[in-house]
């Protein structure tokens, strides 16, 4: 049993994680895979390190059993299960990924309005024996984990109704973003070892990064231009740059998109305009690839190296039903109504403009 856990739910972790569920994959054509899991379940996450592809999947609403599958092998490496001891419901918290280890959490809301919440990291392979919690909460509102990201040393998550980020470290120091006093709503976040990046939306958004022991500073200002979609995943920087924003149409004039190395300070930024973009579609980036939900639900890959656009159209008529999970040098991870698959976008033809 973990220590820690809010009161009224209990959390357990599955001691033999690949007898909850697994996934088979079957050809479907050149560059392409489909899954078969074991169970009926909702993927909904993934993430990637130097180590392996994961994907957090969710077994249906009402039994709260969530896991976390290695894409290779097809098994899972953790997996859990909630419970409710009294009312109201508690729930799984979205867990995460990286640096080889694997981070769970649990909340419940309390009728007094009070929100416990608590969180466990360990290891990949030692999730059964992990007791005490990294981090605990008791905070009189109703609070929601909207993003999750852990690494070998540091543990982030950024909870709402605040917009608050958390970075902590291993020894539980801890840091807060944005700053005690500064406005603004921080939107797609990362972690990247010690390091957060997030963007913050004021009157103005900009990139910004900092550590528990380094205050935040400005990454990127695209001025007169606004970022978005900001994302990273260590070895480059990329993101959306907007100008002429129409409050009404919730739309800009003009995009482009923007690649830059991997850097932690502004002046080691090296931004390089790509091309211009087609809209604020939500994507899954890594090694260059750049991955969307697109025009009748088909996915789109940019290369970030030159532009290029390839597009896949799911088997079987179906459709593209949410944003890639990750995307990796030789794989995108992607939902359709048809199924899971693991598509390879080196051999997907370039679409001409």
């Amino acid at each position: 049993m973990l220590e820690g856990q809010p009161d009224g739910v209990e959390l357990f972790v599955a001691r033999h994680p690949e007898r909850v569920v697994s996934v088979e994959w079957d050809s479907c054509g050149e560059g392409c895979l489909s899954g078969r899991s074991t169970v009926q379940c909702a993927w909904i996450a993934g993430y990637v390190d130097e180590t392996r592809r994961v994907a957090w999947v969710q077994m249906p609403l009402e039994l709260q059993v969530a896991a976390l599958i290695d894409i290779e092998t097809g098994r899972a490496i953790a997996a859990w299960k909630l419970w409710d001891v009294e009312e109201p419901t508690g729930q799984l918290g979205a867990p995460a990924y990286g640096g080889d280890r694997v981070a769970i959490s649990a909340y419940a809301n309390r009728p007094s309005g009070l929100t416990q919440l608590s969180a466990w990291t360990a290891p990949v392979g030692e999730t059964a024996t992990v007791v005490a919690p990294v981090y605990q909460f008791d905070v009189m509102s109703s609070l929601t984990i909207v993003e999750n990201h852990v690494s070998a040393t540091h543990r982030a998550w950024t909870y709402s109704p605040t917009a608050t980020l958390a970075l902590m470290d291993e020894t539980g120091e801890r840091a807060f973003f944005p700053p005690r006093g500064t406005d603004g709503t921080i939107v797609h976040t990362d972690l990247i070892g010690d390091r957060v990046f997030y963007e913050l939306w004021t009157d103005h958004a900009r990139v910004w990064t900092g550590t528990v022991a380094e205050p935040p500073s400005v990454l990127i200002d695209a001025s007169p231009g606004e970022v978005r979609r900001f994302a990273t995943d260590g070895n480059n920087l990329v993101w959306l740059q907007g100008y002429d924003y129409d409050f009404a149409t919730r739309t800009f004039a003009r995009l482009e998109l923007w690649t830059s190395p991997y850097a932690t300070r502004v002046e080691d930024v090296v931004p390089t305009r790509v091309s211009d973009f087609p809209g604020l579609y939500r994507p899954a980036y890594g090694a260059h690839w750049l991955a969307a939900v697109y025009v009748d639900r088909v996915m789109a890959v940019w290369d970030t190296r030159d532009g290029s656009r390839r597009e896949w159209d799911p088997p079987d008529d179906g459709n593209v039903v949410d944003v890639p999970l990750y995307a990796t040098d030789e794989e995108i991870l992607v939902i359709a109504t048809t199924g899971i698959f693991r598509i390879d976008p080196n051999v997907l033809p370039i679409v001409e403009p």
